[in-house]
């Protein structure tokens, strides 16, 4: 999959996130919720809490996660299945329902399901549902991964105080690695343009790296040296 990547120098902010993040929230009692992926028998790490799956070519695969209601108020919640996209920080996301993909010989997950991207489920209190999203493995086998994630947001209670009152949304993701083959596949970047970019009122270059291999990439060292006449700034950053 490829990745799009801007380095800013100002603060130097770059951050090059682990593979599938999960956001924790804490909400009030009276309205939150938890999810569970049902990882299946082609699961190739069982101590993984997302789906890391090793898939059969022109097979059906059904992903499953466990929404519970763990509140005391019913409470209800959607979930999608997207494909993953990287922001200019580097972090990669699951929450963007119509991301583009990006050029790849492989296809996006999102183009792999079968029937709809996107349910809502209504819980009662202590009530659990399962969601299920069908996905049809590509007609041949491949090297690298398909990356995406199934996503879940519902609002839960507001914050109040004497003052304000602050609506709470809640999201979880579980993200989902197709794979059909074990042979590793190399990352390879590529810096495809720099330009002065202005950030939070700050001005610096902002540089676009591209991974055009159909992998992740983390512990990123980055090396650069930056000119203005006759001056040279030399930076360099390890495990990004």
């Amino acid at each position: 999959m490829k990745k799009r990547l801007t380095v800013f120098f100002a603060a130097l902010l770059l951050v090059l996130t682990v593979l599938l993040p999960v956001t924790t929230v804490k909400a009030a009692p009276d309205k939150s919720y938890a999810i569970q992926a049902i990882l299946p028998d082609n699961q190739i790490n069982k101590d993984e809490s997302f789906f890391d799956l090793k898939i059969t070519p022109k097979k059906e695969q059904t992903l499953k996660v466990l929404i519970a209601n763990t509140g005391s108020k019913p409470i209800k919640v959607t979930a999608e299945i997207n494909n993953a996209y990287t922001a200019d920080s580097g972090v990669i996301g699951y929450d963007k329902f119509n991301a583009q993909p990006y050029k790849s010989k492989l296809p996006s997950l999102t183009s792999l399901v079968d029937g709809k991207r996107k349910q809502v489920v209504e819980l009662d209190t202590g009530e659990n549902k399962t969601v299920e999203f069908k996905v049809k493995s590509p007609d041949s086998e491949y090297s690298g991964i398909i990356l995406g994630g199934i996503t879940t947001t519902a609002s839960v209670s507001p914050t109040k105080s004497k003052n304000i009152n602050i609506k709470n949304q809640v999201r979880y993701v579980k993200g989902v690695v197709l794979r059909s083959k074990d042979d590793g596949v190399m990352p390879e970047m590529h810096l495809t343009s720099a330009a002065p970019r202005a950030v939070a009122g700050s001005t610096g270059i902002s540089y676009m790296l591209d991974n055009t291999a159909p992998i992740n990439i983390n512990k990123v060292t980055l090396t650069a040296k930056i000119k203005h006449g006759d001056k040279t700034i030399n930076y360099k950053q390890d495990n990004l």
